[in-house]
């Protein structure tokens, strides 16, 4: 009898035990069905498999899902909460931050995957100079310079922290790759870890990522396998991802990929602007879903040079009122019709609609095409017109300016003909000279010898990445350079303005701002200074577009990559 209750007791005990220790998983509320295999296409083959080399999208799309991060992000980057590290909390002095690993964890091949496998990556790999060659050492610098401490706390916890606070570092912190200690341990102590897991190691790889790398035939496929310790499971205790296989199918060019995705051979495709039309058509006849997501990040903005060495322009382009008119001036509806038939939306500020800092609020201060509006505008600003129709400052000259672009990029091409034609119809001549790149970007950068142009620039999950434009400091300040930083700004007729003081105190007080309300706050003043005031006149943005057959369940696209961000809950219903 006494040993049947101690059996029980130590049976329940044990179970008690199991279930203290089992694994952390990360629960999905999804539902699908295992098995099947995914085939997308990939321009070109990888370069590599090594996380810490790769640096093209050939390579990227393949690391990226081969590793887990701290930090888990949605379709728009926005934090949906911890991926590796259940929770987070930031210290007592507000200058870094306490990420609590997950229990259970485990590698692709068994082993154990802990706050040890953190530290070591960031302390033996990632902090070390010249170990290799990818840029995450410079991702996460402060804004000064200074690279985190990283230590372990407890037994499955990890500090990681600045000298001072810096916000964007959780973002940036969250994103970086973990690899696995056990198996690259001897590469780091050897400096030869940027020769390991080449595109010849298949056999050697280890991750944490839903797909593990087991096949690659050059020219041809490489094919990902599910990883049987991925830690993301359903509501119905399966294991994460439905697919068995994730297939990339290596093709020459976008041609050849829209062909064979045409032909069924590929289960998603990113689409062309012009290539739309076409895929759209064949949408009912082939059971395809066609449509655009969202806007893409990237900017296409006419730029004014408040620094140009004739105080006369210079005064033009500095004017608000004048940028404003020009802003009235711009057929945006046309731009979107004539560049990317149709897929594109207006753009009033420097966030993208796509980041979780956007405020719609900034759309409130648009300006919508129109000529007569424009025409008050200038006249209030004491603009007058001759007897030809041209436009004349208050002193009596004639508005006359050179706007360019990079040649043959027919989008700013497009767009720079399209404003020759309707700031005409406000008495401005734009005389359109577009120049090779690379001699526009040595202006850009190194002169004061450009008046206006129409550029572009990438955009981030994070305004921080454009410190280095809307600081009053910032190397890519182009339009206002200050005299500090380049010298051949005239001191005389250098002039800040309010907006640009504001602007740059916002910038100073969101990098140590910890609480992401408040940041986006600071951020969305920052929208309404720039739709406002003008610094850079922004025209519009092209929407990311998509196919795939109606067999392809839980699709859920985002707003900052071509990829499907949910990959772990795709299946086949077919």
């Amino acid at each position: 009898m006494k040993k049947s209750v101690l059996f029980v007791l130590l049976a329940v005990l044990f179970i008690s035990g199991f279930v203290f220790a089992a694994p952390d998983y990360i629960i999905e509320d999804v539902q699908g069905i295992p098995g099947g295999k995914y085939y997308v296409g990939s321009l070109g083959g990888p370069k590599t498999f090594n996380p810490c080399e790769a640096q093209e999208t050939s390579s990227t799309d393949i690391t990226d899902r081969m590793f887990a991060t701290l930090m888990d992000y949605g379709k728009d980057s926005e934090f949906r909460g911890g991926n590796l590290a259940k929770s987070y909390e930031v210290t007592e002095n507000g200058n870094g931050w306490i990420f609590h690993m997950r229990e259970g964890l485990k590698w692709s091949d068994g082993e154990p995957l802990t706050a040890e496998d953190v530290v070591w990556s960031f302390n033996s790999v990632y902090k070390v100079e010249g170990l290799i060659t990818g840029n995450t050492i410079d991702v996460i610098r402060d804004g000064e310079g200074n690279l985190p401490k990283v230590e372990l706390v407890g037994d499955n916890s990890v500090l990681i922290e600045y000298p001072k606070p810096f916000a964007p570092g959780l973002r940036t912190l969250g994103a970086v790759t973990i690899l696995p200690k056990h198996v690259l341990q001897e590469a780091v102590e050897n400096e030869t870890i940027s020769q390991v897991w080449t595109v010849s190691d298949v056999d050697d790889l280890v991750g944490s990522g839903p797909f593990i790398v087991t096949e690659y035939v050059p020219e041809q496929r490489v094919v990902m396998t599910k990883n049987p310790y991925y830690h993301r499971y359903d509501t119905a205790g399966n294991q994460l991802p439905y697919l068995d296989e994730l297939v990339f199918v290596i093709t020459a060019d976008q041609n050849t990929m829209r062909l064979r995705f045409e032909a069924g051979e590929l289960d998603f495709l990113g689409i062309p602007a012009d290539d739309y039309p076409a895929i759209k058509a064949q949408e009912e006849e082939k059971g395809w879903i066609v449509k655009p997501y969202g806007p893409t990040t990237s900017t296409l903005f006419l730029a004014l040079n408040f620094n140009y060495k004739d105080p006369v322009k210079a005064a033009w382009f500095s004017d608000v009122q004048f940028r404003q008119a020009l802003s009235y001036a711009m057929d945006r509806d046309a731009m979107i019709d004539v560049i990317y038939n149709g897929l594109a939306q207006p753009q009033w500020s420097g966030v993208s609609p796509a980041s979780p800092f956007y405020d719609p609020e900034v759309e409130d201060h648009s300006y919508p095409y129109n000529l007569d509006k424009a025409k008050e505008v200038l006249a209030d600003a004491g603009y007058t017109w001759n007897d030809e129709g041209k436009l004349m400052d208050k002193f009596g000259n004639v508005v006359k300016f050179n706007l360019t672009t990079n040649a043959g990029n027919q989008v700013r091409e497009k767009a720079c003909n399209l404003l020759v034609d309707t700031f005409g119809k406000i008495g401005i001549e734009a005389v359109f000279n577009p120049i090779d790149f690379n001699t526009l970007v040595g202006h850009l950068m190194n002169t004061e010898d450009w008046e206006t142009m129409i550029m572009g620039l990438t955009g981030g999950v994070d305004p921080h990445s454009g410190s280095n434009v809307w600081s009053l400091e910032g190397g890519l300040h182009f339009w206002n350079y200050s005299p500090d930083l380049k010298d051949f700004v005239d001191p005389a007729h250098y002039n800040i303005p309010y907006y640009e003081y504001k602007i740059d105190k916002i910038y100073k007080e969101q990098s140590s701002e910890m609480d992401e309300d408040a940041r986006w706050e600071l951020f969305s003043e920052f929208q309404m200074l720039v739709a406002e005031n003008l610094p850079l006149i922004y025209t519009v943005q092209q929407l990311r577009m998509y196919a795939y057959p109606t067999y392809l369940k839980n699709i859920d696209i985002g707003g900052f990559s071509a990829w499907v961000w949910n990959l772990w809950a795709l299946y086949k219903d077919k």
